[in-house]
């Protein structure tokens, strides 16, 4: 018998399929492979894309209420609705370049994800960043971005699950 704390531990990835079928029929042969014994690493990396989203999220807030205080301050003071006009375009402008400044965190999170989804030992089943990105958009774009929710939500609880299921031994 090894005695690992004079050998050492190699603790193998755990892969687990998520079969697609289970979010739409016609899907029955699709599936993913997910990593679900993440190191810590894959853990803190999440965190920080989640904590990056959360902080971009309320920077959105706060210009929106910047925003929407300057469109309330020219109304009360009565300006021209030519003026206002143009305060409010200009102000789509400027929230539409917020809205753009999401694809840097989205990109890691793509990329986060395409880590996850690509341990499998066969690399037929490995994909990329891009690829994430794809069906991510694609998603949005077909099904108002359920499919994306539900294969990122799905590969979270496989995650925890996997997780909890070791501290019921």
């Amino acid at each position: 018998m090894n005695n690992i704390f004079k050998t050492g531990i190699n603790i193998p990835r755990v892969v687990k399929k998520l079969e697609l079928t289970n979010y739409h029929k016609e899907l029955k042969d699709a599936f993913i492979m997910v990593w679900v014994n993440l190191t810590r690493a894959a853990h803190l990396e999440y965190a920080d894309i989640q904590e990056k989203t959360r902080v971009w999220g309320l920077e959105g807030k706060r210009i929106t209420d910047d925003l929407q205080k300057q469109v309330d301050e020219a109304q009360a003071e009565k300006k021209p609705e030519k003026e206002l006009e143009k305060m409010r375009a200009k102000n789509e402008k400027v929230f539409e370049t917020y809205l753009e400044s999401i694809e840097p965190i989205n990109d890691l999170m793509y990329a986060w994800y395409a880590q996850i989804w690509s341990q499998h030992e066969n690399e037929i089943h490995h994909c990329t960043a891009a690829e994430v990105r794809s069906i991510a958009e694609t998603s949005k774009k077909d099904d108002n971005g359920n499919f994306w929710a539900w294969i990122t939500t799905r590969t979270q609880a496989m995650i925890i699950q996997h997780g909890n299921q070791h501290l019921k031994k």
